[in-house]
C-alpha cells in the first residue's frame, strides 16, 4: 500500500501514521502499519476495506481504500528449462522467410 502524507510542522514536527483494516472476510497483515508505504498480506480471498489514519497532534485525517483479493492463478508454471522456440503460423499473404535465407 502506498499512502501520501504531508505535514505543516505545526504544532510540532512529525506525524503519527496508522494503517488499519476496517472490514473483510479475513485478516490483513501490514508489514509496517506505522509507515505511509507498507506491504499488506491477506489470509483469504474477498473484499477488504483498509484505512490510513494520520495525526499530527492538531489535525486528524484519514482515507480508505477497497482491495479485492482473488485466488492465485492455478495454471501450471511456465517451463523455462528448455530454450524458447517460436514457430510462426504461415499466412498465404506473407512471404516465407525461410526461403529468403
Amino acid at each position: 500500500m502506498s499512502g501520501s502524507v504531508t505535514d505543516d510542522g505545526l504544532p510540532s514536527a512529525g506525524v503519527q501514521i496508522d494503517w488499519q483494516q476496517l472490514s473483510g472476510p479475513g485478516s490483513a497483515l501490514f508489514t509496517d502499519p506505522n509507515s505511509a508505504i507498507t506491504d499488506v498480506t491477506f489470509d483469504t480471498v474477498g473484499t477488504y476495506e483498509l484505512e490510513l489514519v494520520v495525526d499530527d497532534g492538531e489535525y486528524l485525517s484519514s482515507d480508505s481504500v477497497t482491495v479485492t483479493v482473488t485466488a492465485p492463478d492455478t495454471e501450471a508454471p511456465l517451463d523455462t528449462s528448455e530454450p524458447f522456440r517460436y514457430w510462426p503460423f504461415r499466412n498465404r499473404d506473407q512471404p516465407d522467410l525461410e526461403s529468403l535465407q
